[in-house]
């Protein structure tokens, strides 16, 4: 786990966690609930559950990584979440796991084919509508297309997301970035329309709030402080933390 500070007055108090499972592009690897799973293990290791409130900010897969881990363990779990931003998530698959499934022997890429009735994402989307969480779901998606280059010519370029699928069992605001499936959570300041829509996201929940954030760090006093944990991805607030990668 990693944890960083942000010079951004939006975040203060928060202790900003980026959780990592394993996924590789070839070989064997996790389905996703078994990602969620290694998640929850990261969570309970870093007595990150014994904070009083999260938000969960995710990329891509991740998104539904977190999916899986909410409903697993909603009763420990989502009475403590503030909200969850899903920034380019394939809530209804990707047409472009069709050519990883050819290429790797990682059980993702199944689960990451276009949602039917009878597959994964099917069943996990009728969980979670079923499970009546009440949690607010903010989405992102990319409107840039993403090239895949080879010696420095770009060979594929496509949306690896589409609006469907990005926007998909979300109830909170949807936005639309200028960026490609990578660079959404790439932003390059505060400026950037990625960081925005995140912060905004803060505002709009903040009347919802049950503690204030304390102005030091959880390891303080975990029983008032807050985190904001990102998963998967951990660029999204990277360059606001002291300049470092």
């Amino acid at each position: 786990m990693l944890f960083r500070s942000t010079t951004d007055r939006t975040f203060d108090g928060y202790d900003i966690v980026a959780l990592e499972y394993p996924s590789y592009r070839y070989t064997a690897s996790f389905t996703i609930d078994e990602a969620a799973g290694d998640v929850y293990t990261a969570l309970r290791a870093g007595h990150i559950l014994t904070y009083k409130e999260m938000t969960f900010v995710c990329h891509s897969m991740g998104g539904l990584v977190v999916r899986s881990l909410v409903l697993t363990h909603q009763l420990e779990i989502a009475p403590k979440t503030r909200f969850l931003f899903f920034y380019a998530t394939p809530s209804a698959g990707s047409p472009y796991a069709a050519f990883g499934l050819l290429l790797s022997q990682n059980p993702e890429y199944k689960q990451l084919m276009p949602l039917k009735n009878d597959n994964f994402l099917g069943d996990l989307q009728f969980r979670w509508g079923n499970a009546h969480l009440g949690l607010r779901s903010f989405c992102a998606k990319e409107t840039k297309p993403f090239e895949v280059k080879l010696k420095n010519r770009t060979i594929a370029s496509a949306i690896v997301v589409d609006q469907n699928s990005a926007f998909g069992s979300c109830n909170g605001r949807l936005s639309s970035i200028d960026a490609d499936h990578v660079s959404i959570v790439r932003p390059s300041g505060t400026n950037s329309r990625s960081f925005q829509v995140l912060q905004q996201a803060f505002e709009d929940t903040s009347k919802v709030m049950t503690v204030k954030p304390a102005a030091t760090s959880i390891r303080g006093d975990p029983a008032v402080a807050s985190i904001l944990m990102t998963c998967y991805i951990r660029a999204l607030l990277s360059r606001m933390d002291s300049g470092q990668n």
